[in-house]
């Protein structure tokens, strides 16, 4: 028997484009790469969140490298900003962002909550 495909052939490539396991692109750099509007980039983005929730919260490549130099090297916020080459400001800020996101900077893990996981919690007394 046939295994159902969940994303269409666009979904997959504008994740394969933007996540940050994979290519890490921006919304418009991806756009651009498929000759396609950002509107719709975001059209696909929002079609893949509703079929494919694991896939997310998504980061930037920036992003991905800023949480790389904090978790896997351990390097402080003036290190990561003299190695990328920019402010001490912008890694601050790219930092909040991760956080934001769910991004949990002490253990390298991802907390996030959707409401389909409802159904999978098991209550212990």
């Amino acid at each position: 028997m046939k295994e159902e495909r969940k994303l269409t052939s666009k979904e997959e490539r504008i994740i394969r484009l933007c996540h940050h396991d994979f290519g890490g692109l921006t919304q418009k750099e991806a756009a651009v790469r498929m000759s396609i509007s950002p509107s719709y980039v975001t059209k696909l983005l929002k079609s893949v969140r509703k079929k494919a929730p694991q896939l997310f919260p998504m980061i930037s490549g920036f992003q991905a490298k800023v949480y790389k130099h904090l978790i896997r090297e351990g390097l402080g916020y003036s290190d990561i900003a003299a190695k990328e080459g920019c402010s001490v400001k912008k890694i601050t800020n790219t930092v909040y962002l991760l956080v934001k996101k769910g991004f949990n900077l002490r253990t390298g893990k991802t907390v996030r909550y959707h409401n389909w996981m409802d159904g999978s919690i098991i209550q212990k007394f």
